[in-house]
């Protein structure tokens, strides 16, 4: 991902990156230099040798000439030329060159201009110096692309690591080369990631499993010691309301009520602790439906909510669970859809065949399951309306459960989709399908 932006995080260049740079960058600087400065220094002393080897021949045609016509002749080699009477005292001078008698009797020493001749050298070879030039600008580049490539693949993975330890899933897409090595590290990366989100999930399931059977067992007790004193509170009520007649009507009925909604959420409660034994046999999936809809049909009319059914056209759509429970949790499911809307939307039950099962889904127009609550829905108590208890979803989710199934939920702002997959028949059961 080198600098690009990735889950709103932006890579920074890796000190492997810097040191490959680091390493390659001087490699080519020297390695053209090198080059270019060994071309030069063999142009050099080819040259250089190539006029040593003339001033021999040069020494017969300067003789007896005077020291002003020497010009003319010197003009075809890269020579200097030096009175010898500034350098008596400079015997290594003179080795480097010959000594030359004018026609006046002055004595000259013509020898290689060494800088007349690297200049001519550097003009022939300019050429070299232009791609010497040319090839370390690509060096250059090809070194900053290779610290690019070879720490790109390893900044991915950093960065998929600080994800996840974020509490991030991320995944890569496949590798171009499977069988290369990070080919097969990037697979490995995500069999990781998968592994661990299959994990959590497992956690997670365990936890709140664990919740539910210590919440079941404290309701169960505290269920049963409140449900007998309220029941003796109602008695006690209505006979209290019998003798004051008219008087207080108004706050009696409150009570009542109150006394109405609390039982009921007892009755939930204890509902939810009880254990249910299974009595699995082939239900149709028609039948859940039409049972439901005639539970809930009066208060699709008051909300105007529309109704629709998706199932496939053949077959009568087996379902392999206990009939009463398959009710009460589809039910729950349907008033949890109708809740969350006042007037209008829709509430669509489906059904769909899956390998070795079945699956069956309730979907709503409504406003969406906000994310701060997503994670703890089936959760007791949580609800996200003021006068809701919060044990529906408890409820479908341990029928759930006692089918070894799954429910799973999708929601966004065009509303919630609860979908249930429920295993199939075991072999050796013989029920006949339940449609009544």
């Amino acid at each position: 991902m080198g600098l690009r932006k990735q889950g709103g995080e932006t890579m920074r260049s890796s000190r492997m990156e810097l040191w490959i740079k680091s390493a390659i960058i001087p490699l080519a600087l020297f390695l053209t230099v090198g080059i270019t400065g060994t071309a030069l220094f063999v142009g050099f002393r080819e040259q250089l040798s190539a006029v040593e080897g003339e001033l021999p021949g040069l020494r017969l045609d300067l003789s007896g000439l005077p020291a002003g016509e020497a010009g003319t002749l010197l003009q075809r080699l890269p020579v200097r030329q030096i009175p010898l009477d500034g350098l008596q005292d400079a015997p290594d001078e003179r080795q480097r060159g010959i000594e030359v008698t004018a026609a006046d009797g002055s004595r000259w020493l013509y020898r290689p201009d060494r800088g007349a001749i690297f200049r001519d050298v550097l003009y022939r070879q300019r050429h070299v110096l232009v791609v010497a030039m040319i090839g370390m600008l690509l060096a250059l580049e090809l070194s900053i692309f290779m610290a690019h490539m070879m720490t790109r693949p390893i900044k991915r993975l950093v960065w998929g690591c600080g994800r996840i330890s974020a509490g991030e899933w991320v995944s890569f897409p496949d590798h171009a080369d499977p069988s290369s090595e990070m080919g097969i590290l990037y697979g490995a990366f995500n069999s990781m990631v998968d592994r661990l989100r299959e994990w959590q999930k497992v956690e997670l399931e365990a936890s709140r499993i664990q919740r539910l059977a210590a919440f079941g067992q404290m309701m169960a007790g505290i269920s049963h010691e409140i449900k007998n004193p309220l029941a003796s509170m109602r008695i006690n009520m209505d006979l209290l309301r019998e003798h004051t007649g008219s008087a207080g009507s108004e706050e009696w009925d409150i009570v009542s009520s109150e006394l109405d909604r609390l039982n009921s959420t007892l009755t939930e409660l204890l509902n939810f602790a009880r254990p249910h034994p299974l009595f699995p046999e082939d239900v149709t999936f028609g039948y859940l439906v039409q049972w439901c809809y005639r539970m809930v049909r009066g208060q699709l009319l008051r909300q105007s909510i529309e109704w629709k059914v998706t199932a496939p056209g053949r077959g009568e759509n087996m379902i392999w669970g206990d009939r009463a429970q398959l009710q009460q949790m589809l039910l729950n499911l349907v008033m949890n859809a109708l809740q969350v809307q006042k007037e209008g939307g829709f509430v669509e039950v489906g059904f769909s065949p899956v390998p070795r099962g079945s699956m069956l889904w309730v979907r709503d127009g409504g406003p969406g399951i906000p994310a701060s609550v997503t994670s703890n829905l089936f959760d007791p108590f949580v609800t996200t309306r003021s006068d809701g208890t919060g044990m529906g979803l408890t409820v479908v989710l341990k029928i759930v459960n006692l089918h070894n199934g799954r429910v799973d939920v999708i929601s966004d702002e065009r509303g919630a989709r609860f979908t249930v997959t429920l295993p199939g028949r075991k072999e050796g059961a013989d029920h006949s399908p339940v449609d009544r």
